[in-house]
């Protein structure tokens, strides 16, 4: 993404760089790069596991706090910015997070 304000010639260009999953379960995995990104979900297709960045649970959530796993993502961007003419530029990392549920109460993982 990229942003652009003539009047000043300053330019900042949002990067992604990785998204980290807390998965719930005390594991972590982290998908960079393109995988970050990940890829549109085809019904069709009939994958067991993800072709980017997959993970699967070892054990059911029916034994979990309200049936589920606590998944929180947190996203890590780069904001390179530029004041073009002024000879300025940095960078500026960010991170925001996203939490949802997983729920497999039937026991269908593991």
């Amino acid at each position: 993404m990229t942003a652009t304000a003539t009047a000043g010639a300053a330019t900042a260009t949002a990067s992604l760089g990785e998204i980290v999953w807390d998965m719930g379960d005390g594991n972590e995995k982290v998908c960079a790069g393109v995988a970050a990104k990940g890829i549109p979900y085809d019904a069709g297709s009939h994958r067991d596991e993800s072709p980017t960045c997959g993970y699967t649970y070892s054990r059911s959530s029916a034994r979990q706090e309200d049936l589920a796993y606590t998944v929180t993502a947190t996203s890590r961007r780069m904001v390179h910015w530029a004041l073009g003419g002024a000879g300025q530029e940095g960078d500026i990392p960010l991170a925001e997070s996203v939490v949802g549920v997983y729920r497999d109460p039937w026991g269908v993982i593991g």
